[in-house]
């Protein structure tokens, strides 16, 4: 049976462990009871904020490392990979929740609809600013301190590229986001597992214990120089399932005012000493803590993180586009006027529709919402 805590946490899902069938088959006839369920189960201010705080983070440190505001070695510098641990947090998290909306339905094979579901969300946009950069040669692969550099657009560059696979076949991305999305894809395949587990487990420790693992065998690996792939950032994906096990019917005892303050705080400390281990743990720690927040109340917080964490996925693609036209291209640059008004341009996100639509068929993998012409083929040197 799953039920919400709708006095004190109104968008937030707590899985009963206690199987009551014929109450949910009856919920479930109830319009308004499924309605009020579905939304509960994927709106969360808390998590918007999350998600909302990682774009802006890697999109203020790319703006400022192609103006030249930040260095090698300078204290913001890191806000970037930062932001991108963030997002796996928060990715995980998320996951595992539409893991447990999946339970509820009869699926023949539920790990591949799982799988099916992610590639409608991710690949979508991502081939589509594949296609655009390679179709165009734009020099959008590597960013240096005021300048944008290109890939090397060769064919498997532009195959790996497209199926996400750029940290297996070691090649370059052609668009600087692009590099973490193999992390997010590769991490679907193993997070049924985990879901499993957590439900299996009465207690957090050995998922713990798990994260514990996972940080000594990618230090392992790397004091012998072998290959570790995803491991070196499965702990912050294993973050997101801690806080996923705690959230699972523990009270929130935090004031709401706080979870802003703790985000602000725990980016601090991680810029204070930056690397991979050091985010490990702060991502530990937002992973601990999550779950013991309550809700963000005020309404235009809530809905300005709501908007920004909707469309957060097209913007963390789009951005590196719109600051090289902003700043570059179109010869705006130093100019602050031209670049604002080149990001601010109605329609507010040229990549608003796409980010719709790779939405829409991620939620109905069926074939019934498929169309469109074929996107052009990518050239090769």
């Amino acid at each position: 049976m799953l039920i919400v805590d709708g006095e004190k946490d109104p968008y937030v899902l707590w899985p009963l462990h206690v199987a009551d069938d014929n109450q949910r088959r009856k919920d479930d006839r109830d319009p308004a009871t499924r309605a009020g369920r579905c939304k509960s189960s994927t709106e969360s201010a808390n998590l918007d904020l999350l998600r909302s705080t990682a774009v802006i983070l890697v999109f203020v440190n790319h703006l400022l490392l192609f103006l030249g505001l930040t260095h090698e070695g300078e204290f913001l510098r890191p806000l970037g990979r930062w932001g991108v641990q963030l997002f796996f947090v928060h990715s995980s998290l998320v996951l595992m929740m539409s893991l447990e909306r999946q339970n509820r339905f009869q699926y023949a094979s539920p790990y591949s609809a799982f799988l099916l579901r992610r590639c409608f969300r991710i690949f979508p946009l991502s081939v589509l600013f594949v296609v655009v950069v390679c179709w165009f040669h734009l020099p959008l692969g590597h960013l240096e301190s005021r300048a944008f550099l290109p890939a090397q657009f060769g064919a498997i560059t532009i195959a790996s590229n497209l199926l996400l696979v750029q940290n297996i076949t070691g090649s370059e991305s052609v668009l600087e986001p692009l590099w973490s999305l193999p992390y997010e894809v590769q991490i679907c395949f193993v997070l049924p597992l985990f879901f499993a587990g957590a439900l299996a487990s009465k207690r957090v420790a050995p998922l713990l214990l798990i994260w514990a693992g996972a940080c000594i065998a990618y230090l392992a690996l790397d004091a012998l120089d072998l290959p570790n792939g995803m491991l070196r950032y499965s702990p912050c994906f294993l973050a997101g399932v801690v806080a996923y096990k705690l959230g699972t019917g523990s009270p929130r005892h935090w004031p709401a005012s706080a979870w802003p303050i703790f985000l602000l705080a725990i980016t601090i400390a991680f810029l204070l000493r930056p690397g991979i281990e050091a985010g490990w743990v702060c991502c530990l720690g937002i992973g601990l803590a999550v779950s013991r927040f309550h809700e963000l109340s005020d309404g235009s917080l809530r809905e300005a993180c709501r908007l920004v964490a909707r469309y957060s996925y097209g913007v963390y693609l789009s951005h590196a586009v719109l600051i090289w036209l902003a700043f570059d291209h179109l010869g705006a640059w130093p100019s602050p006027r031209a670049g604002v008004c080149s990001w601010w341009r109605p329609p507010w996100f040229p990549h608003r529709g796409a980010d719709d639509r790779a939405r829409s068929l991620s939620r109905a993998p069926s074939g019934r919402d498929f169309g469109g012409a074929h996107p052009p083929r990518p050239c090769t040197e």
